[in-house]
């Protein structure tokens, strides 16, 4: 395929459009989870349904990965958007049949779990492929837009369900994820019968799954295992943030406001980092944002009042959720075009998905053992600096 500027401007707008929706909804348990304890659920179960989310996504992820590299039709991501909107129905409908919460509200994660492992692989393939070498900084971009999602979502839930109950106000917003997939799907139509998972002047036979573990699996097993500990580490403690929160002020409204406002400056640091990236090499920009994240978030332990524990945490995400163009545009710049969907979808549906579901399953057990949320912060503390341990593992 010949790069034109148009595929240029449509791959990032209607990428970055899916990103916003994705990540619009990546804290959407996190912040469910205060209205489901609120109505009787533990907190012990909601934190082993968290881990089977993240189970069902990082299996799913490198097999959809592989499907999605082979078929090259990037239009496969408004059907992960669907399946993210279908989840919110499922919760909604969770909040309205009390006597059916429990198959609802699996049922919901389920949708989300698996709708949420269709876009990173896709998405970071496509950009990957039209912008070549200065992929990450597109990638940046794109996850600023992504970070928008992540930072304007609770808010707009927060603010849906105080206005129309629960039920509604997350039936309004299943309408607009829905909406969004449909955007989605006609955008990158265009891309449907060309090979953006590879370039042309490369062998069309060697995209599969197994054949790109085997190829760089050296590079995959040390990027795989950091990017493990450090999701245990910042996903444990995501999704209790809101809990946390909760616990120090006792209101709904102040959470979503605090997930909002602490979120934002992750907009920049993706675009910033993705910058990064590209002059520094993706060894440099990632090795800087794993080890930033142990001291800013001592930092934010050892605060107590709102002001201090919003701008400790926005710290904590400027340099936390820069994953898509650090990881995915670090994987781009060592691997051929060719593997790039596979690998992709391997260290972001193991690294990152299913060390989220392991971070999970610790917090999960400490909170059924007795620990405070905060204690259990400060055990989950030490796979952060786990992280920082094996550094030094991807320089050799």
């Amino acid at each position: 395929m010949r790069t034109r500027v148009p595929d240029k401007v449509r791959s990032l707008l209607f990428t970055s459009i899916g990103h916003f929706a994705n990540d619009g909804v990546f804290l959407l348990f996190a912040l469910l989870i205060v209205y489901y304890h609120e109505s009787g659920v533990s907190v012990a179960l909601l934190g082993a349904l968290g881990i089977a989310y993240n189970v069902i996504d990082g299996i799913a992820s490198p097999r959809i990965g592989a499907f999605v590299g082979r078929s090259d039709r990037a239009a496969y991501m408004a059907l992960g958007i669907a399946l993210e909107g279908a989840s919110l129905v499922l919760f909604a409908a969770s909040f309205v049949f009390s006597a059916y919460i429990y198959p609802l509200l699996v049922s919901g994660l389920v949708a989300l779990g698996i709708g949420q492992t269709f876009y990173h692989p896709i998405g970071s393939s496509v950009l990957r492929h039209v912008y070549g070498k200065a992929a990450p900084t597109a990638m940046g971009i794109n996850g600023s837009v992504g970070s928008v999602g992540r930072a304007a979502f609770p808010l707009l839930i927060t603010f849906a369900i105080v206005a129309l109950g629960i039920p509604l106000g997350l039936g309004l917003v299943a309408m607009l994820v829905m909406a969004l997939a449909i955007v989605i799907y006609a955008g990158l139509r265009v891309f449907e019968h060309e090979s953006y998972s590879r370039d042309h002047s490369e062998p069309t036979d060697d995209i599969d799954y197994g054949t790109a573990r085997r190829t760089h699996s050296r590079f995959i097993s040390a990027l795989t295992w950091i990017t493990l500990l450090r999701s245990m580490f910042v996903v444990g403690t995501t999704t209790f943030i809101g809990e946390y929160i909760n616990g120090i002020f006792h209101s709904n409204v102040i959470v979503g406001l605090f997930l909002t406002v602490s979120f934002l400056p992750a907009i920049f640091g993706q675009i910033i980092f993705g910058r990064i990236t590209e002059r520094r090499g993706g060894l440099y920009a990632f090795s800087i944002t794993t080890a930033a994240l142990v001291p800013i978030f001592v930092l934010f332990m050892l605060t107590q009042d709102l002001a201090s524990l919003m701008l400790a945490y926005a710290a904590f995400t400027f340099f936390a959720y820069t994953g898509f163009p650090v990881i995915l545009g670090f994987i781009g710049q060592v691997v051929p075009q060719r593997h790039m969907t596979a690998i992709s979808a391997h260290v972001w549906g193991i690294g990152t998905t299913m060390g989220a579901a392991a971070g999970l399953a610790v917090a999960t057990a400490l909170l059924d053992l007795g620990f405070g949320i905060g204690q259990t912060f400060w055990v989950l503390l030490a796979f952060g600096a786990a992280a920082i341990a094996l550094l030094p593992t991807l320089r050799k």
